[in-house]
């Protein structure tokens, strides 16, 4: 194959007064057909427009894609235009780059240094980078009008710059392009001439790749869009396969443009390794798999948490040994060797570790002198050796030497407290075979033999000294041992006690125990209740009292305790209305009495300015004159406990970020002209601050 026999050249314009064409390449056959009534006419297109120097064209046949420039002969500028055309074979692609250099050398070729030869087309072409062999996409092939559609001559677009016309020449099948027979690309400074109407396309070019893949790498899908997502999958004899996801027009280091084609990059050019997963058996030579280890390949730290183990492609250097190594407690270190095409022929390893086994020495304390020793070899992966380790030994303590070595001394005398209860000895419950029962030991009561000497009164004072409460205590308490034990000696024989029963004796013990301190408890509450009935009245609940005439004071002072209830209530009408003499009006204490007597505030209830005052601040959110107000700041007038609740929330928020919202609360409390002082409780209840006032609200 030639180089460049997809490529075909032609020069055409108006030489010796007419439309002729004066020089051809057409490649390996040598046709001309390809140019006969495909050519426009240069001056014809040049007409359309004004300040258009130069200006390129672009149209398609079966035979493939044309891209023409028209321009002046510098040579003879009173002739009219040349147009240089390239034309590329159905459904091959060149890059938009490629296509304008090409253009650019053969004007310069033809219409400057006067080369028409076959030699000057090839160097202008290799000079530019023009590949030699094109790539076949989908994309170059023939873009066939609709059937049966009427065609318009021509239709023109404009570009920018040099790029943005490379990328017109990049995708020529755009959709708008199917209704016109030639697209006239101009640059945006020109314009069409008055009285000229040509159609122009406004559509930013639509930029479709086809997607092109090497060896050992497939993609999701041939042909994509900018902005659309590809995912490729890398491969590699021996390997796992690799997936990447790419995003069209976004930069990657996997793909790279060119010109429509969406080159896919090898993993080597990229940069990429590949892993192996081999799965990974660790266990032990006594049986079992082992869950906590660590491992490294080639001194490379390797998580263990999967039941693989991910070899790099680094690690099959030829020549180069693979070197596993594996550790865990209580077994012994394993390092293993592999050759890289032995690692590459399997599919999973095991890897078999050999526990540690420990020299222990068992001391067996039998009792009265009877000790056996005995060495064994636990393995210090074993259930056995941990609770060795922890002082258990089958149910009884076992206690380690201190020393070298592990020498542990067990304490197995029948009449000893195993470490735990055996639970699988059930016949021993069985009441009808004593022999088999386990006998629980009952210790006395440490220190009772020297109480009892400490109680024994000395001889000097047994005659002057008089029993305390707590020695007639005692006294009953033994009195009870004894007349239990006498009964028990004529009661008939009652079943022999287990080992998780009472010890005898120790029901009557603790009845007695409870009398006593039913006894003790009843004292007590005696002598609360005389020192209650003694304690001198207080001064505050006779303050009512104090505002009667002196001639009725006098005869409370007279009269004997028993009268003084007698006038009592002839003082109480004094202390019912302690704010009547305290400067208020009648419209007033009105108000007062109609706010401590309600719940539900109305201000057509009000009779009083005061009154009144207190309602629109409450409505207006006014703390400070709420708190303020003769009604809450002086003391005692105030009685309604939920208008009390309300002013130590608002002043409890008072100074805090929450002063703002209960002002809000406050603001929203009358409902139906109305205020219900238990919904505005709830209200501010929701608002409470985190750090209250800790200042005393006035009047309290």
């Amino acid at each position: 194959m030639n180089p460049f026999d997809y490529i075909h050249v032609a020069m055409h314009g108006h030489f010796d007064d007419k439309l002729s064409v004066r020089y051809t390449f057409n490649g390996s056959d040598g046709s001309s057909q390809r140019w006969e009534g495909s050519l426009p006419d240069p001056d014809a297109i040049v007409r359309n427009f004004m300040s258009a120097r130069e200006c390129y064209v672009m149209w398609q046949n079966p035979m493939g894609h044309y891209f023409g420039i028209i321009t002046a002969d510098p040579m003879d500028p009173r002739a009219g235009r040349v147009m240089v055309t390239i034309m590329v074979d159905n459904g091959d692609a060149v890059a938009g780059r490629a296509i304008f250099s090409a253009l650019s050398g053969l004007k310069k070729a033809f219409l400057e240094d006067r080369l028409l030869s076959d030699d000057a087309v090839r160097k202008v072409l290799q000079s530019v980078g023009f590949p030699e062999a094109p790539m076949k996409l989908a994309s170059w092939n023939y873009n066939r009008p609709d059937e049966g559609a009427r065609l318009s001559p021509i239709c023109y677009r404009t570009y920018l710059s040099t790029r943005e016309l490379e990328t017109v020449f990049s995708f020529p099948n755009q959709p708008e392009y199917k209704r016109f027979h030639y697209i006239v690309v101009i640059t945006a400074t020109a314009s069409l001439r008055p009285g000229v109407s040509v159609d122009r396309i406004t559509a930013p070019v639509k930029k479709q790749y086809t997607v092109v893949c090497p060896d050992n790498v497939s993609a999701s899908q041939e042909i994509v869009d900018e902005g659309d997502h590809l995912t490729l999958t890398f491969t590699k004899d021996g390997f796992n396969p690799r997936k990447e996801n790419v995003t069209i027009g976004s930069p990657s280091p996997y793909v790279r443009t060119d010109g429509s084609a969406l080159i896919i990059k090898t993993a080597e050019e990229s940069g990429m390794s590949f892993t192996r997963k081999v799965r990974l058996s660790v266990r032990s030579a006594k049986g079992g798999a082992i869950n906590g280890y660590t491992m490294s390949v080639n001194d490379r730290t390797v998580n263990t948490m999967e039941p693989f183990v991910e070899l790099n492609e680094t690690d099959f250097q030829p020549g180069k040994r693979v070197e596993i190594q594996v550790a865990s407690n209580n077994f012994q270190p394993l390092k293993q060797s592999y050759e890289p095409a032995e690692l590459m022929r399997q599919s999973a390893i095991e890897l078999v570790l050999q526990p540690l086994e420990e020299g222990i020495v068992l001391r067996l304390d039998f009792g009265e002198g009877r000790v056996f020793e005995q060495q064994i070899s636990l393995e210090k992966n074993t259930p056995e050796y941990s609770q060795l380790r922890g002082g258990n030994f089958h149910g009884f303590r076992a206690h380690r030497q201190a020393g070298q070595g592990e020498i542990y001394n067990v304490d197995v005398r029948s009449a000893s407290k195993p470490v735990a209860p055996n639970f699988d000895n059930v016949a021993s419950r069985d009441d009808r075979d004593e022999s088999r029962r386990r006998v629980v030991p009952v210790f006395p009561k440490a220190g009772e033999a020297e109480r009892k000497t400490a109680d024994t009164p000395r001889e000097t004072v047994a005659a002057e000294k008089k029993p305390s409460l707590i020695e007639k205590l005692r006294a009953g308490k033994e009195a009870e041992k004894e007349s239990a034990a006498k009964s028990a000696e004529v009661k008939a024989p009652e079943r022999p006690r287990g080992p998780y029963d009472k010890p005898a004796g120790d029901e009557g013990e603790n009845s007695n125990i409870i009398k006593w301190i039913c006894v003790g408890v009843c004292i007590i509450a005696v002598i609360l209740g005389a020192i209650y009935i003694l304690k001198p009245v207080d001064s505050d609940k006779i303050a009512g009292a104090a505002v009667a005439v002196d001639s009725v004071s006098a005869v409370a002072q007279d009269a004997p305790a028993t009268a003084q209830p007698a006038a009592q209530p002839a003082a109480q009408p004094a202390a019912a209305q302690p704010a009547q003499s305290a400067g208020v009006s009648a419209d007033e204490q009105a108000d007062i009495d109609y706010f401590n007597a309600n719940r539900s505030w109305r201000r057509d209830a009000l009779k009083s300015d005061s009154g009144r005052k207190l309602y629109d601040a409450i409505v207006a959110g006014k703390i400070t004159e709420i708190v303020n107000h003769p009604y809450f700041a002086t003391a005692g007038r105030a009685t309604n406990k939920d208008a009390n609740n309300v002013a130590d929330l608002i002043w409890a928020a008072t100074g805090t970020p929450n002063e703002g919202g209960n002002s809000i609360a406050l603001t929203k409390a009358e409902k139906g002209g109305a205020i219900n002082l238990w919904d505005l409780y709830e209200a501010l209840a929701r608002r409470k601050p985190a750090e209250p006032n800790a200042n005393p609200r006035p009047g309290k």
